[in-house]
């Protein structure tokens, strides 16, 4: 009997995929250019989806051609929240440590929005300024972002795991989950 790769194994293995793409990905449109081509921004957006259904229909053929709604679901959610993990752990370290300079530049325009707004006196744009710095500087974006990304890949999981489900053809069969 052939060894079937279980759930968490597959998932983790496109999740590596798309982390890194999703890490490298925008750094390429950076050094090219192209920050400003709707069309290669949403481009992501199919990656990701694309991502999600090769891990439900790599699952699937392994498994008897069966795919149950929870654990499509639980393929989707351990694919979204372990890449985006290893995205913002990538991007943390690679913009604290090698390239501050965009780092600077997103602090410096939530400044600049924060001081153009009307009624803000200067106490309160000072407090802003230090909270704008104390969440660029620690890691609560990445926590934020990894949390975020979790709670859209869940929607897909949710979303694609409906549509390519698959029950067992005959229930008194054991399809090893």
């Amino acid at each position: 009997m052939q060894d079937r790769p279980s759930a968490k194994t597959i998932a983790l293995k496109y999740a590596a995929i798309l982390g890194i793409f999703s890490f490298g990905y925008p750094h390429l449109l950076e050094y090219l250019g192209k920050t400003q081509n709707v069309f290669l921004i949403n481009l992501n957006l199919v990656v990701i989806i694309t991502t999600f259904v090769f891990a439900f229909r790599e699952y699937r053929s392994m498994n008897n051609n069966v795919l149950l709604y929870e654990t499509g679901k639980s393929i989707g959610i351990l694919l979204s929240f372990t890449s985006s993990a290893i995205s913002n752990i990538l991007g943390y370290v690679y913009f604290h440590f090698f390239d501050r300079s965009a780092l600077d530049q997103g602090i410096e325009l939530s400044k600049e929005m924060m001081a153009q707004k009307p009624g803000i006196n200067e106490a309160d744009l000072e407090k802003s300024y230090d909270i704008i710095e104390f969440f660029f500087n620690t890691p609560l974006l990445q926590i934020s972002n990894v949390l975020i990304l979790t709670l859209v890949g869940y929607i897909f999981s949710v979303l694609l795991s409906r549509i390519m489900q698959r029950e067992p053809v005959d229930p008194n069969q054991d399809y090893d989950f």
